[in-house]
């Protein structure tokens, strides 16, 4: 897309105070045998509605600001909770990386060969 002159952002969000939590997610009836994974996850969301820390008026902005850069990140992680997220799976992803190193790497081919 670059060579067209198109940039691309991914916007990674944490939970800003819109009304998606409210009116605009629709639930389903919880059901017993969901209760311990999706459910903990419908209460939590609940739990947070109305009072998510993100400002959605600066997250706006922060994402308008993206178009006058030249060259704006592929991915745009906006929030302190969304920050912390992130980072956590990034540093497991590099813990889980370097934990088979060993098996993964030897997988090239051999030089010579």
């Amino acid at each position: 897309m670059a060579t067209l002159g198109i940039k691309l952002t991914q916007v990674i969000p944490g939970p800003f105070r819109t009304d998606f939590i409210g009116r605009s997610l629709d639930q389903s009836p919880r059901l017993p045998d969901y209760e311990a994974s999706v459910g903990k996850f419908g209460g939590f969301l609940s739990k947070m509605d109305g009072r998510q820390p993100g400002d959605p008026d600066k997250a706006a902005a922060a994402i308008l600001d993206l178009l006058n850069e030249e060259k704006p990140p592929f991915r745009f992680v906006i929030g302190a909770y969304a920050n912390s997220t992130f980072a956590q799976k990034i540093s497991s992803m590099e813990a889980e990386m370097n934990a088979w190193k060993e098996k993964g790497l030897p997988t090239d081919f051999t030089q010579g060969a």
